[in-house]
């Protein structure tokens, strides 16, 4: 039945294989998992230009081939779209590393600071990933690592992003000023106000972007360079990014590193003033489009914290304490954040965690009486905070929720991926990491070890990473599936990853990946 549906699938179209050229290219031998409903699995693939021209068994595929078409046999290895990382970050900070983890004490950290200043000029810069325990510790401030940073620029960051703590030599260089609160951020501060260095949300943010603007263009080129290699070697062929620079400064040094993969490069407008910088997203330009290897488009606002640092705004306090997180924006602020993308003609993306944020934005959308939410298609970054009394309204306005697998910390357990799938709202899949890690999103996607009940299947999985996150980019006209007319993204996988232990997909690759038509990646392994 299989192979009758797939004779039927191309007979369908005739005059589009006689009327084509040759293909320039024929993937045959393999297991193609497709995408499609209407043609999920097939044998062979055919590209023509940039797009794929024919997609069905190996002699229907092979009998469209010219004398200049090159065939590659994929050795029965499975075929699928080219992964789409949804949500990414990328910050180009030249610094020497601390080995400091999320669970290192402030103690730790302050003993790898005194240490590092020892192996290192002073004009180096030091980072550290800090976590929770070094966050909340009283004695870990801009004043203590003073003490034994020697003179050296120091910044800790917390491994969500939502936290920095930099030193005063490094608050200095960067001219950050933490006598007032930016929009939608804050510094903390004892009791007589003065701020002792821990910057949280758009404080962390204005504080990040100005040291990755301190990069130097080649360096900065060099690393989006790696990064864009190391993704097509794992099969990912599109990467929504949210740069810590403005996005003009990130696109044109994406356009120096000519890229191997597509990238879509969302702003995170600055707000280190008193109030958010609008004028910066007034100065984007239209969308290039799907087609395109490079696009910007779309607006982030993060509107709380993660539960990591009690950020994440909540209906209830968080266990053993009185908070319970807070919303960077009054709802007047969120309601004008709809208001210009809507001018703009540009995409919302929201970072929501917490269940109070969630029902404040749907609260904000159903104020605004619109009737145009579904083909606005809002998008909720996290979406950890989705409740049973939220969910008919995130399906009802056709919001997309982008689902972030390695998150499996303290909203995990009750998070919702499964249901939403059943409910019917649109679900992509991103990394949130640097570098990214796709196989093991796969993995967890797939297990979602801290709740197996609202585990994806596997086909629900690679779905959501491919046609789910184009629908997120409103790119799923061109790009999701592989059949006829789409663009020629896709990877050739190292295991057939609907086929081996969940615990092995981790260490899947690519042998070989094709972005708009061409060998982004090559192994050499095919013949």
């Amino acid at each position: 039945m299989r192979k009758l549906a797939l004779a039927l699938s191309l007979a369908a179209s005739p005059a589009l294989l006689a009327q084509s050229a040759p293909p320039d290219l024929i993937v045959y031998n393999a297991r193609v998992f497709t995408g499609d409903a209407a043609n999920k699995w097939a044998q062979a693939v055919a590209i023509t230009g940039d797009h794929i021209s024919a997609v069905g068994t190996d002699e229907q595929v092979k009998s469209t081939a010219g004398g200049g078409t090159k065939q590659i046999n994929a050795g029965g290895r499975l075929v699928i779209p080219g992964l789409n990382d949804a949500h990414e970050h990328l910050c180009t900070t030249p610094s020497l590393q601390l080995s400091t983890t999320p669970d290192s004490t402030a103690a730790d950290v302050l003993a790898a600071i005194a240490g590092a200043t020892d192996e290192s000029a002073a004009d180096v810069w030091i980072s550290g990933i800090i976590g929770a325990a070094a966050i909340d510790d009283p004695s870990l401030t801009t004043a203590a690592i003073d003490k034994v940073s020697a003179g050296h620029r120091v910044i800790l960051q917390s491994f969500t992003g939502h936290a920095v703590i930099p030193n005063s030599s490094a608050m200095q260089t960067l001219r950050v000023n933490d006598s007032r609160d930016p929009a939608g951020g804050w510094w903390q501060r004892d009791a007589s106000g003065r701020s002792n260095g821990k910057a949280f949300e758009y404080a962390a943010t204005d504080l990040m972007r100005r040291w990755s603007e301190t990069t130097s263009d080649d360096d900065a080129t060099d690393d989006i360079k790696t990064w864009g290699d190391r993704a097509a070697r794992l099969g990912v062929t599109t990467i929504q990014v949210m740069p810590c620079i403005a996005y003009n400064k990130f696109e044109k040094l994406a356009r120096r590193a000519s890229l191997p993969i597509r990238v879509r490069i969302i702003a995170m407008p600055d707000t280190s003033g008193d109030s958010r910088n609008v004028e910066e997203i007034r100065r984007m330009p239209k969308p290039y489009g799907a087609r395109a290897m490079l696009d910007v488009s779309g607006i982030k606002w993060i509107l709380d914290g993660t539960p990591i640092e009690r950020g994440a705004a909540m209906n209830a306090p968080y266990a053993g304490t009185k908070e319970n997180g807070r919303i960077n924006f009054a709802e007047g602020e969120i309601a004008s954040m709809f208001k210009e993308a809507i001018e703009l003609d540009e995409q919302n993306l929201f970072h929501v965690s917490g269940d109070r944020t969630t029902a404040t934005v749907l609260d904000v959308m159903k104020g605004l009486g619109r009737t145009d939410w579904k083909t606005r298609r809002v998008r909720f970054e996290h979406g950890d905070g989705i409740t049973a009394a939220t969910l008919p309204a995130i399906r009802e306005y056709g919001v997309v929720v982008v689902h972030n697998p390695t998150h499996q910390g303290p909203f995990a357990k009750n998070r919702y991926v499964k249901t939403l799938v059943k409910s019917g709202v649109p679900l992509a899949i991103g990394s949130d990491s640097a570098p990214i890690t796709p196989w093991e999103d796969m993995q967890l996607a797939i297990t979602n070890p801290s709740n197996s009940a609202e585990g994806l299947t596997r086909e629900e999985a690679v779905s959501a990473y491919t046609f789910g996150s184009a629908y997120a980019e409103m790119a799923e006209s061109d790009k999701g599936v592989l059949a006829p007319g789409k663009l020629a993204d896709l990877a050739v996988l190292s295991q057939d990853i609907f086929k081996v232990p969940t615990s092995d997909i981790p260490q899947t690759t690519s042998l070989l990946t094709i972005v708009n038509g061409k060998v982004a990646y090559d192994s050499h392994v095919l013949k």
